[in-house]
């Protein structure tokens, strides 16, 4: 088996995880980020030669390297790059909020980008997705080193589909070149409701389905080739309710045939010709779906592994909005709700702010999978799913030559 593995922004011998290392030292070397972009592509000539080799991987990493896997956490401010996160915790995955990059030029982002790559190499061997919400209009968390980028909803109303796509490929190079290679956008939901938060602030591409799905399959088409993965979020769909998420829980009484006729088609769209490889959940109350009016879309096997999974054959990596917002109970402890998550069916945890919170998470989903309650089988579901996402950007490869 090749047990090199290395990120794009180290060394061109690679880095061993140190649960696969031998007693040759790495060598780390923080790359132009001029050279970034090119780097990065040039890495998809040397990824691991298909499954069989990542499922060995992840066979031989550590059970807590594997439950980090499942964890992205963000908007921490100085103590994010705190070595504690990776040496004890090992979360794998990393966003970048308002608090954590809102004061930073270009300079300091790429800067902190190559210090959480290398604290993630030191502890775990494997990469971190490095997202940020760069949606457009008012939801641009980087600020300096970008071109302004025009809210979606300006885009759907004024833009061609070849302008979206050029726009977010232009995007992409630039996020890039500072260390991010996540991005949480397209947003897709579908703007049905003037009064929703959604519509508020500019963050659907139109109130038509398909304009929707053709506009956000542009974007995604526009971010891979520039090298970063896009997000469609927020499953199944905002577009139609009131109450702002962030805020408290929102609730939907769409039947699932009617949701098929609006929400639903841009996703089934994105999905059929795999254009999608990242969708977010919606902190949302689907009654009449799920027959539950306690069970957020978030944590329902209903809506996420039922619909998402099994009816809609979505592939791919499912990751949480923030369970930080206002829409999540605060009368549920963090792990049981983390364990909760991860058997409906999704495979990353998102938590912004509030280490403690992040922490407790991480040890109730590790306790579960000690105990039984989250099966091996099932973790494993989830660390390939992420993985195979990590390999197919060029983040995840073997040696070169």
């Amino acid at each position: 088996m090749n047990k090199n593995i290395c990120i794009c922004r180290g060394s061109r011998r690679g880095l061993r995880p140190a649960y696969l290392k031998n007693s040759a030292k790495k060598t780390r070397r923080i790359l132009p980020v001029l050279l970034l972009s090119t780097l990065c592509a040039l890495a998809a000539c040397a990824l691991f030669d298909g499954d069989a080799e990542l499922k060995k991987l992840a066979a031989e990493m550590p059970l807590e390297v594997k439950v980090g896997q499942l964890f992205m956490v963000g908007n921490l401010g100085r103590n994010l790059s705190s070595e504690e996160n990776f040496s004890k915790f090992h979360f794998g995955n990393v966003f970048l909020g308002h608090g954590d990059i809102n004061r930073l030029d270009a300079a300091r982002i790429t800067e902190l980008t190559a210090k959480l790559q290398s604290l993630a190499e030191r502890h775990n061997g494997i990469p971190l997705l490095i997202a940020t919400d760069q949606e457009g209009g008012r939801v641009n968390r980087v600020k300096d080193g970008v071109d302004p980028f025009p809210s979606q909803e300006e885009a759907g109303a004024g833009f061609s589909i070849k302008e979206a796509r050029s726009t977010a490929e232009r995007a992409a190079r630039q996020l890039r070149a500072l260390g991010i290679n996540t991005n949480f956008s397209p947003v897709v939901d579908v703007n049905t409701n003037k009064k929703s938060h959604i519509a508020a602030n500019g963050r659907s591409f139109g109130e038509d389905p398909e304009t929707v799905a053709k506009f956000a399959a542009a974007y995604l088409t526009g971010y891979k080739k520039g090298g970063l993965i896009g997000c469609a979020k927020h499953f199944p769909g905002y577009g139609d309710v009131a109450p702002d998420p962030h805020k408290s829980l929102p609730a939907t009484g769409k039947t699932l045939s009617r949701m098929e006729t609006c929400e639903l088609v841009p996703y089934k769209a994105l999905i059929k010709k795999r254009k999608v490889d990242l969708i977010m959940t919606a902190h949302l109350m689907t009654p009449a779906v799920t027959n539950d009016e306690n069970l957020p879309a978030t944590i329902s096997w209903e809506i996420m592994q039922g619909l998402l999974r099994d009816r809609m054959k979505y592939k791919g990596v499912i990751v949480t909005d923030d369970f930080n917002m206002g829409a999540m109970s605060r009368e549920i402890p963090a792990g049981e709700l983390a364990v909760t998550c991860v058997n409906s069916g999704v495979d990353i945890l998102l938590f912004v702010g509030k280490p403690e919170t992040q922490k407790r998470a991480r040890d109730g989903v590790l306790e579960a999978v000690k105990d039984g309650r989250i099966t091996k089988e099932r973790l494993d579901e989830s660390v390939l799913r992420i993985l195979k996402l990590k390999k197919k950007y060029g983040l995840l490869r073997g040696p070169a030559g």
